[in-house]
């Protein structure tokens, strides 16, 4: 019997959690203050974070009447049906939030059929994880300076079984996050009194910690010659390829015989020139905020970079989704998937593997609800009349203005 305070979705109950925002506070608890601004954080004072999650919310629903109830929510991307539109956006060092972060969220999306993309600088190697998830796994890919090393990497993947690669473009240098300045949190960790202080007051991270060992990079192990985080680190600021330029796009292009997928666009003009140099899919980002504070939040560059590549080309958007309804509104826009770090770390990060069942629970109840409450049935029949918005604040009224439909408009 469901007691007072539960909220069931799915099969995962959690008492008093209704919602991915719910898990942020328990997270907080228990993560030290310098993890939880590794996961929450992003450049400069985070108001780009905050941009993101905004731009939704200047986004409304105009539902239809006198519709069927029931509803479809796959989506199919390259040839795979996915149960539902929305997957697992590379990670680094996710480990470190939760032991074993990493093949928790690649075996609930191996069981509920969604993407998972491990990222390079993912705790876990990819041998591992495709072992768990082979039917969903992509992978991210920092680019080396070294072609013959890139070749290699590319090569492990690919035999991996491997469909779908993500390079990611949008780290010509690192990000400025202020946070971790304050935190004093570097690669690897300094161990100073702060920091240690910060780990005592959490005894539950502490010791799974202790009894998991600290976070490796297991990718660049062959590479470096070890997984562990110094090391690896030192190795990647030596290797990586920073400042790439549209060869880089064309090298990877030839080496790689699945589809090739670009992060971290957000002008339209790049995204068509990506297609025209053989990118399969489009993946609008501004790495969740935490590249560049000021950055165009990722859902309103997404309208144009659709318009410009047109409907043939696969897109993909993160940053600032949190609900199902968030999907379902960058659907509208566009998109083909969402992919989201935060709204499943956060929830492993407070209840390890319950969380995960619960977040993946919650999503897809809320896109179910949210489609029927549209009175459309499935996701290709998101239109332009699904999705209004209101001017913002500084504009001369308060006008309530269609928002037109990239669908519509192609």
């Amino acid at each position: 019997m469901k007691t007072s305070g539960e909220v069931t979705y799915g099969h995962t109950i959690i008492p008093g959690k209704a919602t991915i925002g719910d898990f942020v506070e328990p997270a907080r608890k228990r993560l030290p203050a310098f993890a939880f601004n590794t996961l929450a954080g992003g450049a400069g004072n985070d108001s780009g974070v905050a941009e993101n999650e905004a731009a939704f919310r200047r986004r409304f629903f105009v539902s239809r009447r006198f519709a069927p109830a029931s509803t479809d929510q796959t989506a199919t991307v390259f040839g795979h049906s996915y149960a539902s539109p929305f997957g697992v956006a590379p990670m680094g060092l996710a480990n470190l939030f939760y032991p074993g972060t990493d093949l928790l969220l690649a075996q609930a999306a191996q069981a509920g059929n969604f993407p998972f993309v491990l990222s390079t600088a993912a705790s876990t190697s990819i041998e591992r994880i495709t072992k768990v998830a082979p039917d969903v796994s992509w992978y991210q890919l920092y680019l080396l300076r070294d072609n013959r090393r890139n070749a290699e990497v590319l090569s492990r993947v690919a035999g991996c079984g491997v469909a779908v690669l993500v390079l990611t473009v949008d780290v010509p240098v690192a990000g400025r996050r202020n946070s971790a300045i304050r935190d004093g949190v570097t690669l690897p960790l300094r161990w100073t009194s702060a920091l240690l202080t910060d780990v005592m007051r959490h005894p539950q991270w502490a010791l799974g910690m202790l009894c998991h060992g600290v976070p490796k990079l297991e990718n660049y192990a062959p590479h470096a010659g070890s997984d562990d985080v110094g090391a690896a680190s030192r190795h990647i600021a030596s290797v990586m390829k920073v400042g790439l330029e549209w060869d880089d796009l064309e090298k990877v292009r030839a080496m790689w015989p699945g589809k090739l997928v670009i992060k971290g666009i957000l002008h339209p003009d790049d995204a068509a020139r990506s297609v025209a140099l053989g990118a399969d899919g489009i993946w609008v980002s501004n790495h969740g905020g935490r590249q560049l504070e000021g950055a165009i939040a990722s859902l309103d560059a997404l309208p144009a970079i659709r318009r410009a590549v047109g409907r043939d080309t696969a897109v993909f958007l993160d940053g600032g989704v949190r609900t199902g309804e968030d999907v379902l509104k960058a659907c509208a826009l566009g998109a083909d998937l969402c992919f989201s770090a935060r709204s499943f770390a956060l929830p492993v990060a407070a209840y390890g593997e319950r969380g995960v069942r619960a977040a993946v629970d919650m999503l897809k109840e809320e896109i179910r609800v949210g489609l029927a409450q549209l009175g459309v049935q499935s996701l290709s029949a998101l239109t332009s009349d699904s999705l209004s918005s209101v001017a913002r604040a500084s504009a001369s009224d308060n006008s309530f203005e269609p928002q037109v439909s990239c669908k519509e408009k192609i």
